[in-house]
């Protein structure tokens, strides 16, 4: 995804924020990944959460 826009970096040097769960893939595919706090009800539901939640 970001790997063509981005060459000259690795998955582990980007970090992605998601809001909702259809940010899953983001979480998944990108090891430094943080949610924000209104995704907390459906941590459940996803089949990557982020590395980190935002608390506010």
């Amino acid at each position: 995804m970001c790997q063509a826009a981005f060459p000259d970096l690795t998955p582990d040097q980007i970090v992605t924020v998601g809001d909702s769960p259809n940010d899953a893939s983001l979480f998944a595919e990108f090891p430094l990944s943080v949610g924000v706090a209104n995704l907390a009800p459906y941590l459940d539901r996803l089949s990557q959460p982020p590395l980190s939640l935002s608390t506010a």
